[in-house]
């Protein structure tokens, strides 16, 4: 019986053994590297998410920084008017709209912003007025039952000077269209087209009582008002 039990090898000895034990490291370093491969994994989700949060805010920081320089109210909201006298601030909210009828034609005025004939009939009436309406300015639309207001956002505009058409309206430099020089020609029979102080044009294919094709030099902070006119286009110089 002792010799017997003398024979014994130990369990370290035993191949077996060490095959348990090589199969228990393979899985522990297979788990080890499932763990860094999901750590890895983890740690792009968490830097996506950070970079993509960044990216919102500097965008709406843009925005809000972009609202504050607006030479016009930004607080437009969309209504829709009858014939009446109004007044902004009290009947519709101050800011920059685009101004629409389907009826044939009307009257709508405010100050010297605003003086036209609204309308589908374009043979004499223009639509979809662009117009800056300021606090305790007066409106009056005659003539007409149903106009919409809808505010209008400012427009993401080239670096440089590029062709732009506008409809009647009241128009910025800098905001709607690029500084530089331009050629600014009509379709339509005539209409006024003005600057400031330094462009007053009646602006037409009438060549009795109008020019076409004039040049002007648009310097940021200049504002352009369209009267009476459906499309008007800047070319670049």
């Amino acid at each position: 019986m002792a010799k017997n039990q003398t024979n014994k090898k130990p369990i370290y000895k035993k191949w077996w053994f060490w095959l348990i034990v090589v199969v228990i490291l393979i899985g522990a370093g297979a788990n080890m590297g499932g763990s860094s491969d999901q750590a890895k994994e983890s740690d792009k989700t968490t830097e996506a998410k950070s970079s993509t949060q960044k990216d919102t805010s500097v965008k709406k920081q843009e925005t809000e920084k972009k609202k504050e320089k607006l030479p016009y109210p930004t607080t437009a909201k969309e209504v829709t008017l009858g014939a009446g006298t109004f007044i902004i601030g009290e009947d519709i909210e101050p800011g920059r709209y685009v101004i629409h009828t389907d009826e044939p034609s009307g009257n709508i005025n405010s100050g010297l912003n605003i003086n036209e004939i609204l309308g589908t009939d374009t043979s004499f009436a223009v639509n979809d007025i662009v117009a800056t309406l300021e606090k305790d300015q007066e409106l009056q639309i005659q003539n007409l039952n149903a106009v919409t207001f809808t505010p209008k956002d400012a427009p993401e505009i080239a670096s440089e000077p590029t062709e732009t058409t506008f409809n009647s309206g009241l128009y910025y430099v800098g905001i709607d269209i690029p500084a530089g020089k331009y050629n600014v020609h009509t379709e339509d029979t005539s209409g006024n087209f003005t600057i400031g102080l330094k462009v007053n044009e009646i602006l037409g294919t009438d060549t009795e009582l109008a020019v076409n094709d004039v040049q002007v030099s648009l310097k940021d902070g200049d504002k352009i008002q369209l009267s009476g006119l459906t499309q008007t286009t800047f070319s670049p110089k």
